[in-house]
């Protein structure tokens, strides 16, 4: 699942598995900056990194 931000740049990124995210999310600035990494395992976010 992708999002992206009026200006044409990505919001935010990540699998989506049976209405959870599953796996490795990011998120990013309006200026296209990563801004957040997350790891989901099993419904849950596992680990978190912000940059």
């Amino acid at each position: 699942m992708k999002e992206y931000y009026e200006n044409g740049n990505l919001k935010n990124e990540g699998n989506f598995f049976k209405g959870y995210y599953e796996g490795i999310y990011k998120e990013y600035s309006d200026t296209g900056k990563l801004m957040r990494k997350a790891i989901y395992r099993d419904k849950e976010m596992t680990n978190i990194e912000n940059y």
